[in-house]
């Protein structure tokens, strides 16, 4: 599954960005290769995830240390999943 996530952050999104690049267990539930990230504003940004095993995802997502690591910097985020489009006919 694909996964879009808006970070809707309380810090400023270098902040945030840096505590996102040091944050390297991604690879455990998604293909890191492909993870592209992004800034919206100063305080907003988007994730991009491929190939996710949502339950991995999941857990660590609410696991007590990760949400402890990012309370400083995200207020909440946004989760969605996308598929690509078949090209138009």
């Amino acid at each position: 599954m694909n996964v879009l996530v808006i970070a809707h952050l309380k810090s400023s999104y270098e902040d945030w960005k840096s505590l996102f690049d040091a944050h390297t267990e991604r690879a455990e539930f998604c293909d890191e290769s492909q993870t592209k990230v992004g800034r919206v504003d100063e305080h907003t940004g988007m994730i991009t995830l491929f190939d996710v095993d949502m339950e991995g995802m999941g857990k660590m997502m609410n696991s007590p240390e990760f949400q402890a690591l990012v309370e400083p910097y995200v207020d909440h985020n946004d989760i969605f999943t996308f598929e690509p489009l078949a090209p138009p006919a």
